[in-house]
């Protein structure tokens, strides 16, 4: 009688035991391994897992120091990201605006942080502020009395006169225009009578024989 007891004793410690470990451990996916009593994703390569709670995988990567004003992103230092802008999580680690994006016209650019008029052909714009648009055309040289007009040397505007600003970019005086009454006719900047039938006008402005 105590031998069957003994028995169904052991039989019984030996199921619960079975019970007990049979359940406990989980079956991990894969890419997954058992760490404690969970299954967690396996540490990355350059990384180790820590053996202590939370278990989170650490680099083994010797730290970096960076210099000012620059900062730790991913294996290198890199220049920390100016104001208004952020980096990209994932490589290659750019900094990109956070401002919104322009929606210009027809005929212009998104140039900074404004819509700007596009650069004619034969022009560039500059990559820094003011970003104006410069020409690529070789430097020309002109000689003495002369200046560069569009793409050519031309002769400098005498006194008293100015260039237009048209394909011409002829000379033409900047005096004011003299109206004169009837019976008189620009001479110089005078208004002087009109010479009699059989006279002509002399130097001086005024009227004689010829």
């Amino acid at each position: 009688m105590v031998r069957r007891s003994l028995l169904v004793a052991a039989v019984g410690f030996a199921v619960c035991l079975t019970a007990a470990t049979s359940g406990a451990v989980p079956a991990c996916k894969v890419g997954e391994e058992l760490v404690g009593d969970k299954c967690m994703v396996l540490c990355p390569a350059g990384t180790v897992r820590l053996k202590q709670p939370p278990f989170t995988c650490m680099s083994t990567a010797p730290v970096l120091t960076c210099k000012a004003g620059e900062e730790v992103v991913g294996d290198k230092c890199r220049a920390v990201c100016p104001a208004g802008t952020v980096r990209l999580k994932e490589p290659p680690f750019t900094c990109i605006s956070t401002a919104p994006v322009l929606t210009c016209k027809a005929g212009e650019e998104v140039v900074g942080d404004k819509c700007r008029a596009v650069c004619p052909t034969g022009t560039v714009r500059s990559k820094e502020p003011p970003f104006t648009c410069i020409s690529t055309a070789p430097v020309l040289t002109c000689k003495a009395g002369e200046e560069v007009v569009g793409d050519k040397c031309r002769a400098v505007c005498p006194a008293g006169t100015t260039r237009l600003k048209q394909p011409q970019f002829t000379c033409i005086s900047t005096a004011p225009i003299n109206r004169c009454k009837a019976g008189d006719e620009p001479v110089g900047d005078k208004c002087r009578p009109v010479c009699a039938t059989g006279q002509t006008r002399k130097q001086d402005g005024t009227c004689g024989p010829p």
